[in-house]
């Protein structure tokens, strides 16, 4: 009798395992309900309205859900929100106005019926991550990194505050992060599928529609795509780049509710931003070149810079006054408003003023991103589809500092300034320094596995010192929350964990 011995499979080094783990989708979707319970937190247990506006913004809702449209008049029921006739970031709005409606119909109290806003709007922006996940994976970078650059992403403060507040930045991660998957998509494939075309107009579009500061992104992104394909072209002919139509495509379903949405889209684009830049010669513009200055002095942020700008001389641009509004206004701004907290009190709203733990962790954690990422400079220039995130991010982060500074010029102080205004770039930073991190520690040690991990340890230690909505529980007013919040029996020990938790302020 003859017995024949099987040998085991080779088991996989616990570093091995770590790593996989790390790159599962366990890991991507624990760091999704992560981000979910940190928003709902502050959505569930804060009183209206918070931070970013939230009062403008269920304002615009209630006015679209009474309406039935998105094409406000100018009528006394808008009066203290603005333009709302021509502005162009209308969609998150729009959308929003149903479930209002809804609410409303059922006899909801409006705290009831914020709270649904709040919850739908936790939705978009936690739903953004997956989406970055597979953008970030589409270009190239691993699923260990991809994730946990999408860790670091869910922990920062502000993105449980913008998740948790009626607001269109979560609607604008959304569709950035949906349109960065379409740009990866398409700068990858060979050739390039016509539904993918139909698709990134429709979400550049829509995205446009949403906040009007994502139309450099758009055209850039398009811009960069069409250079692609043009190198691409010459070198092996137009066959080879773009999709032919087929029978079995004009076939699908999916192709024509695609075509069909971005109809739509280009439609409601063309109807506001070249109707505003006919019409007005700016495809946003101005308040008071709609309606008159009298209309206008009702919203507070006109009224605001007027009485600066008439108080203050417009500075001229010089390089160094530049530099210096740069570093001491807008990075540190930029940085100090990652854990900004808040909420009503007797002396209004009280936010982050002076870099906290975690506003320093962000800040070294960025210096160091970004020498990793001239390191990775030669390979990112061989990646078409890096190339032109990379670039839509420099365009718009030069855009919206261009625009920082001239209103700084204009009205002596800093104005618009807020992390929120980038943070649709953050995961794209945060994945480009996990890979140069990882090349370079493959260069300096024998064995890197360890310190890579030792980082991902690191990077979550950073996290609890304020990050999610730790910020949120540990400088809590009374004042803050609803006395109807559904959370409310559990706040004080939620409180005391997160006073355990955070070690420093």
């Amino acid at each position: 009798m003859s017995a024949t011995s099987t040998a085991a499979p080779p088991r996989t080094p616990i570093g091995g395992r770590i790593r996989d783990a790390l790159g599962s989708r366990w890991t991507l979707w624990g760091t999704v309900a992560l981000a979910f319970v940190s928003a709902m937190a502050i959505a569930l247990s804060a009183d209206y309205f918070l931070l970013y506006d939230e009062f403008y913004h269920v304002g615009i809702i209630r006015l679209m859900a009474e309406q039935g449209t998105p094409f406000l008049t100018d009528t006394d029921a808008v009066r203290g929100l603005g333009d709302v006739e021509r502005y162009g970031s209308y969609l998150y709005h729009f959308v929003m106005s149903w479930p209002y409606a809804v609410a409303s119909s059922l006899g909801w109290s409006e705290y009831a019926t914020i709270l649904l806003l709040r919850v739908l709007t936790v939705l978009m922006a936690v739903g953004s991550i997956p989406v970055f996940a597979a953008a970030l994976r589409r270009i190239g970078v691993g699923p260990a990194t991809a994730n946990t650059a999408m860790l670091a992403f869910s922990s920062l403060p502000v993105l449980s505050f913008i998740a948790a507040t009626v607001n269109y930045d979560a609607m604008l991660l959304l569709a950035s992060a949906t349109f960065s998957l379409l740009i990866a998509r398409a700068a990858t494939e060979r050739p390039l599928r016509l539904t993918t075309v139909v698709l990134l107009i429709a979400v550049g579009g829509l995205g446009s529609l949403t906040k009007y500061t994502f139309l450099p992104v758009f055209v850039s992104g398009i811009a960069g795509l069409v250079i692609l394909l043009l190198i691409r072209g010459r070198a092996a002919g137009w066959s080879s780049v773009i999709e032919r139509p087929r029978s079995d495509l004009l076939r699908s379903a999916g192709f024509w509710a695609a075509l069909a949405v971005a109809v739509v889209a280009v439609g409601l684009f063309i109807e506001r931003y070249v109707g505003n830049l006919l019409a007005f010669g700016n495809p946003s513009p101005d308040c008071a070149t709609v309606h008159d200055a009298e209309y206008c002095e009702d919203y507070g942020p006109w009224r605001r810079n007027e009485e600066l700008d008439a108080n203050h001389p417009d500075s001229p641009i010089r390089p160094g006054s530049m530099w210096v509004f740069f570093a001491r206004s807008w990075a540190n701004i930029i940085f100090s408003t990652l854990d900004v907290v808040g909420g009503e009190t007797s002396q209004g709203i009280r936010t982050a003023g002076d870099l906290s733990t975690y506003g320093w962790f962000a800040l070294v954690g960025t210096v160091i991103a970004l020498f990793l990422i001239v390191l990775l400079l030669p390979r990112i220039l061989r990646n078409g589809a890096a190339v032109i995130l990379a670039a839509t991010a420099t365009t718009y982060l030069f855009a919206l500092f261009w625009l920082n500074y001239g209103d700084f010029r204009s009205f002596g102080i800093p104005i618009g300034i807020q992390s929120r205004y980038v943070l649709q770039f953050v995961p794209l930073l945060l994945a480009a320094a996990g890979v140069g991190l990882s090349r370079t520690l493959s260069a300096l040690q024998r064995h890197p596995l360890p310190w890579k991990i030792g980082s991902v340890v690191v990077i979550i230690l950073a996290g609890l010192q304020g990050g999610w909505a730790l910020s949120y529980l540990v400088s809590y007013q009374p004042t803050w929350f609803h006395p109807e919040s559904p959370i409310g029996a559990i706040l004080p020990a939620l409180q005391r964990v997160a006073g355990l938790v955070v070690l420093t302020g």
